[in-house]
């Protein structure tokens, strides 16, 4: 386990297409360890010279740094050391020359990564028509809801995508032993609906998990396993964090959903079903 997961489990590194999401989940670390004002440039280090200071100082002896001064390179030493460290480590070099003024650090990095450049659109398009489901890397709710996160992304830096576009980007990030399921949802109309690809996937994998031989003799264990994956009808969510994909509460998916569907089938109302889950308005990254 990386260092960054261990001390912040909740914070997924910085990479090339995560930045919106990264900054707010760091800032809030930031504000939490009260070196917020560091990093956003409210709290100037000290030693601002001015020219004339500047001059005088360069002509004195050096003097040693005055406690206030310390205590300020001690908080910007913190902050460059916690975003360093939430930071995938093949994109460290972006605040390499940075590391002692925390602000220009941060700036760096809104420059390189949270503009609406053709080449951060790019990226996020890649990430987003590659990416695949692998079940050794987390659930399939998981899985989805980054395909969400990244049309999301895309929407906010280019143009929101069509519901058909997510939709097909679901099933084409399937490994080979759900191509049953992807032909059964060809097979219907509901096939460019992704609230229903959505509830189709995620009833397969419990269905492959259920049917998949458990490890050691413990029943207890066993029985620990299975409740992960069951959605009780009660809606007591038995520490299963996952939302329903239909009306967002936790505790059940979709297909057990009591809430008036949202899937219908009439194709021309998917768009505005699943707009909840989609960008509005084309919004510049900032």
């Amino acid at each position: 386990m990386s260092t960054s997961h261990s001390v912040f489990p909740k914070i997924t590194p910085l990479t090339t297409v995560n930045y919106q999401a990264w900054k707010v989940d760091v800032e809030f670390v930031l504000r939490e360890k009260k070196l917020w004002r560091i990093v956003s440039g409210l709290e100037l280090s000290p030693v601002v010279a001015s020219p004339e200071t500047a001059t005088a100082a360069s002509s004195a002896p050096a003097a040693p740094p005055s406690a206030e001064l310390l205590a300020w390179m001690e908080k910007a030493d913190q902050a460059i050391g916690i975003i360093g460290r939430l930071m995938s480590e093949n994109i460290r070099h972006v605040i390499e020359p940075y590391t002692e003024d925390p602000a220009a650090a941060w700036n760096q990095l809104r420059e390189r990564f949270g503009k609406n450049t053709p080449a951060n659109i790019r990226r996020l398009r890649t990430q987003f028509s590659t990416l695949k489901f692998d079940s050794s890397k987390g659930t399939m709710a998981d899985h989805l809801e980054r395909l969400q996160q990244l049309a999301y992304y895309i929407g906010q830096a280019e143009r929101p995508l069509l519901p058909s576009e997510l939709a097909t980007a679901m099933i084409l990030s399937m490994p080979y032993n759900f191509a049953p399921t992807i032909e059964r949802i060809y097979a219907v109309d509901k096939g460019i609906d992704p609230v229903y690809i959505y509830s189709e996937l995620i009833d397969e994998e419990q269905r492959q998990n259920a049917g998949k031989p458990q490890s050691g003799s413990n029943n207890k264990s066993k029985n620990a396993l299975k409740a992960s994956h069951r959605v009780t009808k009660s809606g007591d969510k038995s520490g299963d964090t996952r939302k329903c994909f239909n009306c967002n509460r936790p505790g059940h998916f979709a297909k057990e959903c009591r809430s008036k569907k949202r899937r219908n089938d009439n194709s021309s109302n998917h768009d505005n079903n699943f707009k909840q889950y989609l960008p509005g308005p084309n919004v510049a990254i900032q």
